[in-house]
């Protein structure tokens, strides 16, 4: 949003999610960023001459502009039938990748569709961004975790602690909201007396783009 209010893009916004959906959650009043909150208090008129509804295809039918897109995304090889069944109803579909065009098509999408890569602020994640040293030369393992069934992270952080130990010149850094290292052991049942060398952080975005950025690094989605 920021970006196109950059090009002078007039928009208003409205959380697609919260009571009787899906993901009942309420959105925080604060954006924690002025420009988005002059936005988001814009008022949202009852049918918008074009409306893009971003998040999970079960709220699609949520749209409620004249030109209804919606912009959707899934790592799998499938998407579920109702999602399938809201995006048809959609004057055209946006997904990141040419994988997600195959295969919501592969489900029955009739509707247009359109490979939208996500942005990328080029102000922090370049090559040219200043990397972490890795003094030990391990072999680093970075992973976005997600706490959630779709995303399991309790498989992949176990199946690390089982497979490597303290002594292994190799480490896992974990971008998630746990606050503490021991916290992730306990919550997982993972070993103490041999556990491999597992860093879970809260990561901010200006020291992000420093892991990103460091050597020996394999990314896990």
């Amino acid at each position: 949003m920021k970006s196109l209010d950059d090009k002078k893009v007039y928009m208003r916004y409205k959380y697609v999610y919260g009571p009787n959906t899906p993901f009942p959650v309420p959105e925080k009043e604060d954006m924690q960023h002025n420009r988005l909150n002059v936005i988001c208090k814009r008022p949202f008129p009852k049918k918008p001459k074009i409306s893009v509804v971003y998040g999970q295809g079960d709220v699609f039918e949520r749209n409620q502009g004249k030109y209804k897109i919606g912009f959707s995304m899934l790592e799998v090889d499938g998407f579920p039938q109702q999602w399938i069944n809201q995006a048809n109803k959609m004057d055209e579909i946006w997904v990141p990748s040419e994988f997600n065009v195959h295969t919501m098509q592969s489900c029955g999408l009739e509707k247009p569709i359109y490979k939208i890569p996500l942005g990328v602020d080029t102000n922090y994640f370049n090559p040219q961004i200043k990397s972490i040293k890795n003094d030990n030369n391990d072999y680093v393992f970075f992973t976005n975790i997600e706490w959630g069934e779709r995303k399991n992270p309790h498989m992949q952080l176990k199946q690390f602690n089982k497979t490597f130990k303290a002594t292994d010149d190799v480490c896992m850094i974990a971008k998630q909201r746990l606050k503490t290292t021991s916290a992730a052991y306990s919550a997982f049942n993972l070993s103490v007396e041999e556990k491999s060398m597992l860093l879970l952080t809260s990561t901010r975005k200006n020291t992000l783009k420093l892991w990103y950025s460091s050597r020996s690094l394999t990314r896990i989605s």
